[in-house]
């Protein structure tokens, strides 16, 4: 499964991520503020947008990724409380975290992108 991811956070993140997820057959595009992560998604097809859960805008970001496009958006976060407090928002659909191996951090992205086609699939009236 080739996959397409956005991130938005710091350089070291995004290089953090992209090692991790190069050889699995998952492409990392990033952004470093919330406008150029806007301007990405405007001008390519992504399968989903992870944010740093540190960036100063997350909350923003996430609203904002999900009232425009329709693609899941994960947080990237570290072992800190305040950070596991946003994972609570209903604007976002899962998390990674920066540690995780990187066999880890694909399983996790693609399981997100199949709960998210489930449901996105229409549902058939039986009755």
């Amino acid at each position: 499964m080739n996959m397409k991811l956005m991130v938005l956070g710091s350089e070291i993140t995004a290089q953090k991520i992209t090692a991790s997820l190069d050889s699995r057959g998952i492409e990392v595009v990033s952004a470093s503020d919330g406008p150029q992560a806007i301007a990405l998604l405007k001008e390519e097809r992504f399968d989903l947008a992870a944010i740093d859960a540190s960036v100063e805008e997350t909350e923003v970001a996430c609203r904002c990724i999900n009232e425009l496009f329709d693609i899941p958006v994960v947080l990237i976060v570290k072992e800190t409380e305040a950070d596991w407090e946003k994972l609570m928002s209903p604007d976002t659909d899962g998390y990674i975290t920066v540690e995780a191996s990187g066999v880890e951090t694909a399983a996790r992205l693609k399981a997100v992108i199949r709960r998210w086609s489930s449901y996105s699939k229409p549902i058939l009236n039986v009755w």
